[in-house]
C-alpha cells in the first residue's frame, strides 16, 4: 500500500510542478476575497485563475500561451 501511494504521488508530481512562495499581504487579501465570493474555494485553483487572467491581459485577450 505504501509503495502504491509513493508511485501515485510520484506520477502526480511529474505532471504537476510545485511552486512554493510566500504571498504578500495584498495578495493574501485578494485570494481571501476570491475564496469568499467565488465558486472556487481551493487556493491553488484561485491562484491558477488569477495567473491565467493576468497572462491574458499582458499577452493579449486571445492568447492561451
Amino acid at each position: 500500500m505504501k509503495q502504491q501511494n509513493y508511485q501515485r504521488l510520484h506520477r502526480y508530481r511529474q505532471r504537476n510542478r510545485r511552486y512554493d512562495f510566500y504571498a504578500s499581504p495584498d495578495v493574501v487579501d485578494i485570494i481571501a476575497y476570491h475564496q469568499a465570493t467565488g465558486t472556487e474555494t481551493c487556493i491553488a485553483g484561485i491562484i491558477d485563475g488569477l495567473i491565467r487572467a493576468g497572462h491574458r491581459i499582458v499577452a493579449g485577450n486571445g492568447s492561451r500561451k
